[in-house]
This record gives structure tokens, C-alpha cells and sequence, in this order.
């Protein structure tokens, strides 16, 4: 009697069904990237079909869905986190969940937040990797990820690799950053789009690490990103750059549309010309700082 009782549920909660498949139905060996993504696909349908638009109740039953369906994933590859077989199916997993979360429509957050909470599982399990050679390895796999035209997939990766390397000590700190600047180098010979964020993110890493000190050419301003551009800025004055600073300062100054947009550029020339001990162009700058 229990048992026709519990066929009957299953019957009608699909997403019950697949979680109960999930727990009961055998061991880790069984995944491969395909099959991830069928389990992972399998809990949206479960819920709500075919629909691309959500409601947030639906929302919050895929999550905790997916939450079940993936805690034997992710322990599978916490076992072997240098095995590519393991590596293979938490990438798979990463790029089904972030695919998934672009291609519906809702109010919630959820969805685009997963995959970053599923990285942030990752994060103390991999720090702790106590043989070298394992833990690049594993840290190697994230890096391959990181691509050229994947924008979301791409922000999501290098947040949790900025978030390793900052909690790391040398040499694995410098080796992250060492990986993530061979990305950036990449990206930049092909002329590809690279978001201001994660531009901000490398910028950090590299002088964190020392490394923007080696070729500071690789970095450019961004138009309008004030924040960005003036700690750059800064950082090239201190390292004595300063005709570079200051043409890069003029570009910013250039392009601004308003006023008090240039107050922190003519700030920062003020700066350059005294250590240049330029007189003349110091009292035009200071001529427009206080007219």
C-alpha cells in the first residue's frame, strides 16, 4: 500500500519524481556532461513545462530542485577535483545553469545568482587542496573556461577566480593571476569585448600581484568609468608613467560632457605637472580647477 501510494505521488509531482530519482537511482559513476544537462534541464520542464516566462514561486521550486539534483555533482567532482572526467561535469553543469537562466523570462534573481552560489561551493573545497600539483590542475580547468564571446559565463568564472587568488598566498595567487593575465592578453590581441567589470577585476589582480608593474601599456581607460580610470591613472603616476598619465588624463577630459566630470583628471594633472615641473601647463590646469 505505501508503495502504490508513493508511485501515485510521484505520478503527480514530476519534480518530486526527479528529485526521488535523483537520491535513489545509483551512484556518482553515472554522470557524464550530457546527462548533467538533462537532469538539470529535466528540473525546469518538471516545474513549469515548456514556459520561458516564470513566476517567482516557480523560480524558487527549480532552485531548490536543482539544489538537490546537483549536491551529487558537486560532491562527485569535490572527490576528484583534478579529474577531468569530474571537471567536465561541473563545467557542464556551470554552462547549463547560466544558459538556462538567460533564456527565461522572470522578475526573480534567483536564477541569475545560482550560478555563483554554485561556485561558491567550490571555493573552500578547492583552496584547501593540499597537493600542488592537484590543486593547478583543478584551478587550470576553470581557467580553460574563461572564453572570448561567453560575456555571462565569463563574469561569473573570473569572480570566483578573483575570489580564490585573493584569499590565496604566493605562489598560487601569482599563478591565478598569471592565468587570468594570459586571458586578458588574449582578449586584447583579438580586439575582443571584454565588460568594464571584468577589466576592473584583472586591473586589481595585477597590482595586487606585482604584475602590472611588467607591462603597464596592457591597460587602457575606459570612456566614462571614472573610478576605474583614475586608479589607473594614479597608478602610472606613482610608477613615474607620467606622459602617459597625463594623455590619458587629457582623453578622459576630452570626452567628458560635463564639468565637474573633469575635476578629478585636472586633479591628477595638477599632480603630474608639478612632478614634471612643467610651470606652464601646471597654471592652465589650475587656471580651469579655479577659474
Amino acid at each position: 500500500e505505501l508503495r502504490d501510494w508513493v508511485t501515485e505521488l510521484l505520478k503527480k509531482n514530476k519534480d518530486l519524481a526527479l528529485a526521488f530519482q535523483q537520491r535513489f537511482s545509483g551512484g556518482s559513476g553515472a554522470y557524464t556532461p550530457q546527462r548533467v544537462a538533462e537532469i538539470t534541464r529535466a528540473a525546469v520542464t518538471s516545474v513549469s513545462g515548456r514556459k520561458r516566462k516564470l513566476d517567482v514561486s516557480e523560480v524558487k521550486k527549480i532552485i531548490s530542485l536543482w539544489d538537490e539534483v546537483h549536491a551529487s555533482i558537486i560532491t562527485d567532482y569535490l572527490r576528484h577535483p583534478a579529474d577531468p572526467g569530474a571537471f567536465s561535469n561541473i563545467a557542464a553543469l556551470l554552462e547549463i545553469c547560466i544558459d538556462v537562466a538567460l533564456s527565461v523570462k522572470t522578475t526573480s534573481k534567483r536564477m541569475d545568482k545560482y550560478p555563483a552560489e554554485l561556485l561558491t561551493k567550490l571555493k573552500a573545497p578547492l583552496h584547501d587542496i593540499r597537493v600542488e600539483s592537484s590543486w593547478q590542475k583543478a584551478l587550470d580547468g576553470f581557467l580553460s573556461l574563461l572564453g572570448e564571446n561567453t560575456y555571462h559565463h565569463n563574469a561569473y568564472l573570473l569572480q570566483f577566480l578573483a575570489d580564490i587568488c585573493r584569499v590565496s598566498e604566493p605562489p598560487r595567487s601569482t599563478y591565478i593571476a598569471a592565468g587570468l593575465m594570459k586571458w586578458f592578453d588574449r582578449m586584447q590581441a583579438r580586439g575582443a569585448y571584454m565588460a568594464g567589470s571584468s577589466v576592473h577585476l584583472i586591473f586589481e589582480i595585477a597590482v595586487a600581484q606585482g604584475l602590472f608593474r611588467e607591462t603597464p601599456g596592457r591597460f587602457k581607460p575606459i570612456p566614462f568609468d571614472n573610478a576605474y580610470n583614475i586608479a589607473l591613472i594614479d597608478k602610472l603616476i606613482e610608477m613615474g608613467h607620467l606622459d602617459t598619465a597625463a594623455r590619458y588624463c587629457d582623453r578622459q577630459i576630452a570626452g567628458n560632457y560635463r564639468d565637474e566630470f573633469n575635476v578629478p583628471y585636472l586633479q591628477l594633472l595638477q599632480r603630474i605637472y608639478t612632478l614634471k615641473g612643467d610651470g606652464r601647463s601646471l597654471a592652465g590646469v589650475l587656471a580651469r580647477l579655479f577659474p
